[in-house]
């Protein structure tokens, strides 16, 4: 009789429960605080690049062409056809590159500006991708440029493009996450793409040992 009395008193002891309770949510919480945490700086990192993308197709429309452009100007018998002067044809062909696959100086002018330092905003001076989100690299950048059917045979510095930006195999790594959950270390960035109209595309600023032309 004693021993049940004993057993129906410790199976109404509520003592400790509270503790229980807490040791059962503790890693309900922690995974919820680490997620909002990594997700915080995940988009801090992703408005950064959306950013440094707009920078740096905003410079490219102004600067030496990354790449090699002439199957733009020469690429089908309709433009090679075409007299001097007369309209662009309309067909829309496109070349593109991805960071070493592009000519390595015009790369990096994209990537550190005129003043060619990564992560240093000069004042004065046009940014660059890396002032802006020094964790790019350049084989994060694919740059592309399309026939946009704009102005004529012919044109001084270069044809009338449209200049796109894209941002490629960028990923997030976890830190809290990827110590909590197993399995679950990076995320890719989805890829983002800025475009724009070029102007005259030709790299202006002081003479230097990379050889661009002083306007």
């Amino acid at each position: 009789m004693v021993k049940f009395r004993r057993i129906t008193a410790f199976r109404r002891d509520e003592s400790g429960v509270t503790l229980v309770e807490a040791l059962l949510t503790l890693p309900i919480v922690l995974l919820m605080i680490a997620a909002m945490v990594e997700i915080s700086f995940m988009m801090v990192q992703w408005n950064q690049s959306v950013k440094a993308l707009q920078v740096g197709v905003r410079l490219a429309a102004v600067s030496t062409p990354v790449m090699d452009i002439s199957p733009l100007t020469t690429g089908d018998t309709a433009f090679t056809g075409t007299p001097e002067g007369d309209a662009v044809p309309q067909n829309m062909l496109g070349v593109s590159c991805t960071g070493t696959g592009c000519d390595t100086a015009a790369m990096d002018y994209l990537m550190t500006g005129p003043d060619g330092v990564c992560g240093q905003v000069t004042a004065g001076v046009q940014p660059g991708i890396c002032d802006i989100a020094r964790f790019l690299s350049k084989d994060n950048i694919q740059v592309t440029y399309i026939r946009s059917g704009l102005g004529y045979v012919g044109r001084p510095n270069a044809p009338v493009l449209t200049i796109r930006l894209e941002l490629v195999n960028k990923t997030f790594d976890y830190l809290m996450l990827a110590a909590l959950v197993p399995g679950i270390s990076s995320i890719t960035f989805p890829p983002h793409t800025v475009s724009i109209t070029s102007e005259d595309m030709l790299t202006c600023r002081e003479p230097t040992s990379s050889g661009w032309p002083n306007c």
